[in-house]
């Protein structure tokens, strides 16, 4: 079964606008609309979700070692708001 889906972000809710294009609700993508199976949907899912990862530069978060690390850095430092023991 084919399904219709957005090639931005593979979102499969699809509007068609009054001058007979298509547009995606999610990203409000204008144009035409891929076909595929519901794996070819997820694979363009998962690779819209990474892409969108490395475009934005996020990070993953610090793990108990990192944060440990990064305090045992600031021990013995202090602000005139804090002092760190």
């Amino acid at each position: 079964m084919k399904l219709k889906y957005c090639p931005n972000c593979a979102c499969m809710d699809i509007k068609r606008n009054a001058n007979g294009t298509e547009q995606c609700t999610r990203c409000g993508y204008i144009g035409e609309m891929k076909e595929g199976s519901i794996d070819e949907i997820n694979a363009a899912r998962k690779r819209a979700v990474e892409g969108s990862k490395e475009a934005s530069g996020e990070r993953k978060l610090p793990t108990n070692r990192d944060l440990r690390e990064r305090l045992e850095k600031l021990k013995g430092k202090k602000d005139e708001n804090a002092e760190i023991f």
